[in-house]
This record gives C-alpha cells, structure tokens and sequence, in this order.
C-alpha cells in the first residue's frame, strides 16, 4: 500500500513538473514575441523643402509606451535619405503633427526648434523651446 501511494505522489510530482515547464516556456513566448514587437507607433512623415530646393528634411513623428519622439533625415538631391538625428519629447507632445517647430536653413546646417513639452518651455515662447542643429 505504501508503495502505491509513493507512486502516486511521483506520478503527481512529474505532472506539476511538467506543467510548470509548459507554463515557463509558454511565458518566454510572450516575453520574446512582446521584445521583438514593434510598440513604436508612427505619424505620416512631414517633409520640409529647403528654400534652394536641394535638400528635404524629412521628420518621422512617434510615440511609444511613455513618451515620443521624432527620427530626422535628410534627403539631398539623388534621393540619398541619411539619418541625422532622433528627438525626444515628453509625453506624447508631438510638436511637429501640431506644429510647434521652427526650421531656419542656413549654408551648412538645418537648425530645428522645437517645443519638447518639459516644464522648462512655454509653448507660447519659442526661445524656451530646444534647438537641434544638423549639418548637411
């Protein structure tokens, strides 16, 4: 009798084992398919000519889990894109979709203001606002 219940308690032992390692290997699915997801959700790229037409600043709006941001490339005349550089923004501010930006062209660089949505900055005053400057 004693060894009946030894096997059953074996028998049960090995199943939750069992269960347990189907249930781990169930969650490093999820954890794997949720790190390779794509959480980056991306507005329509707003495109900006220069004044002498040889260049196009290309500004690629987004937002994620916490906050947003914005990638910048610019694209000369051969339609060659090149990543400047990317912003960061607080909370979903989004200053490009709802324009509070300020492009200034000059001869060897694109200077961007922009309201970044930080306390520091009045969305009314743009020399509070952050500046990035990108060489062409």
């Amino acid at each position: 009798m004693l060894a009946k219940g030894k096997k059953i308690m074996k028998r049960k032992n090995l199943f939750i084992l069992i269960f347990l390692a189907v249930v781990l290997i169930v969650i490093l699915i999820v954890v794997s398919y949720l790190i390779n997801m794509d959480l980056k959700y991306s507005e329509p790229d707003i495109v900006i000519l220069s004044p002498d037409g040889k260049f196009e600043l290309v500004i690629r709006e987004f937002d994620v889990l916490g906050g947003s941001g914005a990638e910048v490339y610019l694209k000369d005349l051969n339609n060659k894109k090149t990543k400047k550089t990317q912003l960061v923004f607080d909370d979903y501010t989004m200053p490009f979709k709802n324009d509070n930006y300020i492009i200034n062209w000059a001869d060897e660089k694109v200077v961007i203001k922009y309201y970044e949505g930080v306390p520091s900055q009045n969305i009314n005053e743009p020399d509070t606002w952050s500046v990035s400057e990108i060489k062409k």
